[in-house]
């Protein structure tokens, strides 16, 4: 998958509201409206907040105890 300097729509995220995105140099971040977290792209240093995923072209939900 090749990088892209602009905004793109995630079609897996397409049905959800995005309130907030944050992006690094290889990785992003969405929180929807529900307050769902997702992460995608780079995990190099665990920046994902996922185990045993080196890098993830699909968004992931993060999910926290409690």
């Amino acid at each position: 998958m090749a990088s892209v300097a602009f905004p793109q729509s995630i079609k897996a995220l397409s049905p959800l509201r995005t309130v907030n995105v944050k992006v690094g140099m290889h990785h992003s971040v969405v929180l929807t409206e529900t307050g769902n977290l997702f992460t995608f792209g780079s995990n190099s240093s665990g920046q994902l907040g996922v185990e045993k995923i080196e890098f993830s072209y699909t968004p992931q939900l993060i999910t926290h105890p409690g």
